[in-house]
């Protein structure tokens, strides 16, 4: 694979990487390459590979931003968002991001405008205003991801129809992640019902998966399993076997999404799974570990449960760090903690922005 900066900037790149792709990032970081220092502490922090994956991406991006990689200063804004700092920082995060912006940065350009359409890291979601910015780009630069985001933007704002060109161009130039994204949008009307069979539905979406689409993948998964009991005995063993390969699919390429479906296959006894706490636990960690909220709800609840019992500072800590994705339950969770003299440490964090 082409080692580019540009191709650091979207994560499902990253979890495409092969073992010689990964070599080679290692090799050139460790020999001070500011460019591949950072591509490596892109590789480091959307993975996951060590335990200390996300320590050695800072240091990494910290040589990167000493070599004159601006788009280190959006990987760490991206780190100060997600309290990977020890704390949230929205106002530290957006500096460095506007700090990139103002230093031509695509990526900085990218985080910005996704953040606006679905309301992220202080922004309220004002998908329309992006889709106005994005037309401005595009007129100069209709580089994939630029369409992609006009997709996700007009998506938001106007409905499905209108944006199915623009997912349509994106996934034609070969944005991987498009693909998905036009099947949704091609196959449902604006209230999220299906306007075409079922089954061609299903087909669409296997189309994307063997593109590489990890979205599509978890949504497709999600898909043969509401349907297993539909299956007839005698293909069942062929259809789970399809469900499991897609699931891994959703999982190789970032989606934690795919981990917790797993995980509740194994923690319900779902589609002839063996029941196994132990094994829901293992995949509920990916899940948590690839970013997801509802791996870090699952985790929580079998860690309070006696499912799978845990200290109560071990359980704080999933209840603050689902918060900070998203999380409502957790965040409810947070809340309560705090205010019964728990996650003090985290005070500053919480009464500024949870409160």
């Amino acid at each position: 694979m082409e080692m580019t900066l540009q191709l650091f900037s979207w994560s499902y790149n990253i979890h495409r990487l092969g073992t010689s792709d990964i070599a080679l990032l290692k090799q050139k970081a460790e020999q001070g390459d500011p460019q591949y220092c950072y591509m490596y502490g892109r590789y480091h922090y959307c993975v996951r590979p060590e335990p200390d994956s996300v320590a050695q991406a800072y240091n990494l991006y910290k040589v990167a931003l000493e070599g004159g990689v601006v788009d280190a200063k959006v990987a760490l804004a991206i780190m100060w968002y997600a309290g990977d700092m020890g704390m949230v920082n929205v106002e530290k995060g957006s500096e460095l991001l506007f700090e990139a912006i103002d230093g031509d940065s695509s990526f900085a350009c990218q985080k910005y405008l996704l953040d606006m359409i679905v309301g992220l890291n202080g922004m309220l979601p004002n998908p329309e205003q992006a889709a106005n910015l994005l037309e401005e780009i595009i007129i100069s630069d209709d580089s994939p991801m630029w369409l992609y985001l006009m997709g996700r933007a007009v998506m938001a704002s106007q409905g499905m129809e209108p944006a199915v060109k623009w997912f349509k161009q994106a996934a034609d130039a070969g944005f991987v992640e498009a693909n998905c994204f036009l099947v949704l949008a091609s196959c449902h009307n604006d209230n999220w019902e299906l306007k075409v069979d079922s089954n061609d539905y299903l087909n669409q979406l296997n189309g994307a998966v063997k593109l590489g689409d990890g979205l599509a993948a978890y949504m497709l998964a999600g898909e043969l399993a509401q349907r297993y009991d539909e299956v007839l005995p005698e293909l069942r063993a062929e259809y789970r076997e399809q469900l499991l390969y897609t699931i891994m699919v959703a999982i190789r390429g970032g989606y934690g999404e795919g981990a917790v479906l797993l995980g509740d296959l194994y923690m319900n006894g779902d589609c002839d799974t063996e029941q196994s706490s132990d094994e829901a636990w293992k995949w509920y960690s990916k899940g948590a570990l690839l970013g997801c909220p509802e791996a870090f709800e699952r985790l929580y609840d079998m860690a309070t449960s006696g499912e799978h019992p845990e200290e109560e500072s071990f359980c704080d800590q999933l209840a603050i760090e689902g918060a900070r994705l998203g999380s409502e339950s957790l965040l409810a969770q947070t809340i309560e903690i705090y205010k019964n003299g728990g996650l003090d440490m985290y005070a500053e964090e919480i009464e500024k922005y949870y409160l």
